[in-house]
């Protein structure tokens, strides 16, 4: 065991601290020189970094970063959805900051990182700066998606989706019920616009306000029914962001050229690992697409088709009639025209008309197309000492004043998230006041009379709390004692018998007759003493308390 005091384990931890902090300063000092390795090694690649002079004397601070690799860009546009997922996560170094992402979806339904921004605050200007330099390293101005104040300033008419999982948490600040939920879900992952008004009038019927506070939002920011069909892609969740900021959730303590430096990491093997996944998969279509279009084919067995002429088919299914169009390539049900893979009804149709299957499918599904996404290669950078200079004047931190009490590693969690790990959780916990033993409250905020209950003497449980005497009858204390003849007068606190000898008696000054030795012979306060005539022969005492029969005093 090493004896440590507490002033050198203070000083300790101030000099790591000190340390950790200085390796921070050292990298945000060669921002540049960075900034200058990713174009020199990954040319045509985007790099912008935003700098402030907040006083002549000193060094300009650090502002903004953003950065998309030519691979990325490359990547996206032949071979992934028109379709971005945009979303921010807190870091958790000494300079704090927050990290900027926007994440496409392959052909094969993954994660495609498109470009990334290193700023102070997630706000509406960081976000317009953001998407500013994410249309010009993509060179796409007509994109369409992003976010509702940013695409008012840059693209008015653009497409955009809300997370449904974070407008349920919003709905649920006031509308707490389980059938709301149940319906708002159901109402948001239909494809059809009648589907959609019936679960709407369910909730209307439920609660008038919930309705109401759903229709504020478009319903083709959250409902399938109403999403265009021009991004082949139906999701309602933002899950590509999601599933990026676990990605590197491990990396986000670092310092920030450590940060940038383990993601480029993590993305050049990542696009490496993809094309060997497509250049040994055999087949037209992506793994992940090929299994969701077997399942598929499984249900069009159970399909009625009835043909109508010029492409046109009639398919009943589970009671319900709807139809499809070859030619035009839709069905009623939408799910077609929105996903871009054929539903059961439209694979029932072409298997009518013996075509095939693969043919129906969006090119965006199809391998060829997902291979053309990884094609392009992020190169190495090496290490900071080969870097080139860049000749730019070192970059300082950004301004950052330290919030008072411990820092938080980890972000908090909603009141509809489930907790993860080990956490306490006190949630569906119920509490038992100690006082009442009641339930639904502590001893604090209770208000009723205590409980009494019988203790066994001597008898412990788990914990060393006391056994209950469930049977009524009086304990005994069985103590060892120096057994005598005689006895005489001596001081002792209690009321009634006590044993003589040292004992806890009750308030005040009593008199007492007892044996020698020592005994416990009350639960009060006080002190008494005692001595013998004759006798050094050991026996067992007896004590009870005249006033209440139910208890032992030790």
């Amino acid at each position: 065991m090493i004896d440590v005091s507490k002033t050198k384990v203070y000083r300790t931890k101030r000099k790591a601290l000190q340390m950790i902090e200085e390796k921070h300063l050292e990298q945000y000092n060669i921002l540049w020189d960075y900034c200058h390795a990713i174009r020199t090694k990954n040319p045509t690649s985007y790099v912008q970094m935003k700098v402030e002079r907040y006083h002549p004397q000193l060094l300009t601070a650090f502002q903004r970063l953003f950065i998309s690799f030519a691979a990325q860009m490359r990547g996206f546009l032949p071979g992934c959805r028109p379709f971005i997922g945009l979303d921010g996560c807190f870091l958790k170094g000494c300079y704090g900051g927050q990290l900027l992402s926007a994440v496409g979806r392959d052909g094969n339904n993954q994660m495609f990182p498109v470009a990334m921004a290193v700023v102070k605050a997630e706000t509406k200007e960081t976000w317009n700066w953001f998407m500013r330099n994410l249309l010009q390293a993509i060179d796409c101005h007509d994109y369409k998606t992003g976010l509702v104040d940013t695409f008012e300033v840059m693209m008015p008419g653009a497409d955009h989706r809300y997370c449904l999982r974070h407008m349920y948490s919003n709905f649920r600040e006031k509308h707490k019920r389980q059938d709301l939920k149940d319906l708002m879900w159901k109402a948001a992952s239909c494809y059809t616009v009648h589907e959609f008004e019936t679960h709407m009038e369910a909730i209307k019927k439920v609660s008038v306000g919930a309705y109401n506070w759903l229709l504020t939002n478009h319903p083709s920011m959250w409902s399938r029914s109403h999403f265009s069909t021009r991004s082949k892609c139906d999701m309602f969740c933002n899950n590509p962001s999601e599933s990026w900021n676990k990605y590197i959730l491990e990396v986000r303590e670092k310092p920030i050229i450590t940060v940038l430096e383990m993601i480029r990491r993590r993305l050049m093997n990542r696009f490496q690992v993809r094309k060997q996944e497509m250049e040994k998969w055999e087949g037209p279509l992506c793994p992940k697409i090929q299994e969701k279009f077997d399942r598929v084919k499984e249900d069009a067995r159970h399909c009625e088709v009835i043909y109508a002429g010029d492409g046109i088919y009639e398919i009943k299914y589970k009671g319900q009639t709807t139809v499809v169009n070859l030619g035009a390539r839709t069905c009623m049900s939408r799910k077609w025209e929105v996903t871009g893979i054929p539903c059961s009804h439209a694979v029932a149709a072409i298997l009518r008309a013996s075509m095939n299957l693969e043919d129906f499918v969006d090119e965006c599904y199809h391998k060829v197309t997902n291979s053309m996404a990884y094609a392009p290669m992020i190169y190495p950078i090496g290490d900071s000492t080969n870097w080139a200079a860049s000749g730019c004047e070192p970059v300082g931190p950004p301004p950052y004043r330290k919030a008072p009490g411990r820092p938080k590693k980890a972000r908090k969690k909603g009141q509809d998230e489930t907790p993860t790990g080990n956490a306490v959780n006190r949630k569906n916990n119920t509490v038992r006041c100690k006082n009442c033993k009641n339930l639904g409250h502590n001893t604090r905020l209770c208000k009723s009379a205590p409980v009494i209950e019988e203790v066994r003497e001597g008898s412990r449980g788990k914990g060393g709390r006391p056994l209950i005497n469930r049977g009524g009858r009086p304990p005994i204390n069985r103590g060892g004692g120096n057994g005598g003849d005689a006895t005489r007068r001596g001081r002792g606190g209690g009321t009634g018998r006590n044993v003589r000898g040292r004992g806890r008696g009750g308030r005040g000054e009593g008199m007492g007759r007892g044996v020698r030795g020592r005994e416990r012979a009350g639960s009060a306060r006080g002190r008494g003493r005692g001595s013998t005539g004759e006798g050094n022969d050991r026996g067992d005492t007896e004590a009870v308390d005249d006033r209440n029969n139910n208890f032992c005093f030790f």
